[in-house]
């Protein structure tokens, strides 16, 4: 379900760590904490989202235009959800609007580094 077009600032590559404040703030699985989290996003909107370490979680999927600054990360499981963005320089900050997965939001909430 794809309705609009992706704003050209989200595409690319873009890694974070997520840590120990994340999956606490969340009450995320332990296991995420220090996942090094690669998330790539093409123009049409398909998107990739790997993790390594003990997390081991690697989805596909979509990143969906949601209203201004809004996107829908249609990646992994399949429940609604809301993100804010933001792209200053070479840094992604997504922020949750709406999410009820922890697991989700521990890994997409916060800082990203564009690769």
């Amino acid at each position: 379900m794809r309705t609009s077009a992706l704003p050209v600032p989200l595409t690319g590559t873009w890694t974070r760590t997520v840590s120990k404040a994340d999956v606490t703030r969340t009450q995320g699985a332990a296991s995420l904490i220090g996942a090094v989290c690669t998330f790539t996003v093409k123009a049409g909107g398909t998107a990739h989202i790997a993790c390594t370490g003990s997390s081991g979680a690697e989805f596909g999927g979509y990143v969906v235009a949601a209203g201004h600054n809004r996107v829908h990360l249609n990646l992994g499981i399949p429940s609604p959800d809301v993100y804010s963005w933001l792209v200053a320089g070479q840094t992604l900050t997504l922020t949750k609007v709406s999410d009820t997965v922890p697991d989700r939001v521990a890994v997409f909430v916060g800082v990203w580094k564009r690769k």
